[in-house]
């Protein structure tokens, strides 16, 4: 089976269809097929297609691929999504660099990623103590208000995670 190539499409609902309709049976083999045609995909929908696909898929791979679009700064005040879809993936590995969008990339970035840190602490599988995180945000660096006041919160936050119950 062929995955649906990127550049056919201009609605991204009709590409994300055509990549749920992939049969799981072979799914396996096409992954690494998908993970590189998200890394040549520039269409920031596109690119949020393969991303819940990837999520809805618990595609872990994807992880660092999207990681690294997050932090591009290619798609800034366009990252919701790509945001959203780490929220079903394993992120344990990618603690610190989730906490550097946090902080840099803007408020509704740094309100999902609250979200990601919430899913984190409450899931059976992934004990994560964020307070060993809180030297890290402290050296953080800012540049502006904004990202003083994501860096002071987030730090409450990993010291006492029930600021936000």
């Amino acid at each position: 089976m062929q995955i649906p190539d990127s550049k056919f499409y201009n609605d991204s609902d009709i590409f994300e269809e055509e990549l749920n309709r992939i049969d799981s049976s072979v799914i396996n083999d096409v992954i690494k097929e998908i993970l590189t045609s998200f890394n040549k995909e520039e269409r920031i929908e596109l690119l949020n297609s393969y991303a819940l696909f990837f999520s809805d898929n618990s595609i872990n791979q994807s992880v660092p691929l999207i990681i690294e679009r997050i932090k591009s700064g290619k798609y800034d005040g366009y990252l919701g999504t790509l945001v959203y879809a780490l929220e079903e993936l394993d992120i344990t590995k990618h603690i610190y660099e989730i906490l550097d969008f946090s902080i840099y990339k803007g408020y509704e970035v740094f309100e999902m990623s609250l979200s990601l840190f919430d899913r984190l602490i409450q899931s059976d599988l992934q004990k994560v103590n964020l307070i060993e995180f809180v030297p890290y945000v402290q050296g953080l660096k800012t540049r502006n208000s904004e990202e003083d006041e994501y860096k002071e919160y987030f730090l409450k936050y990993l010291k006492n995670p029930q600021i936000r119950d």
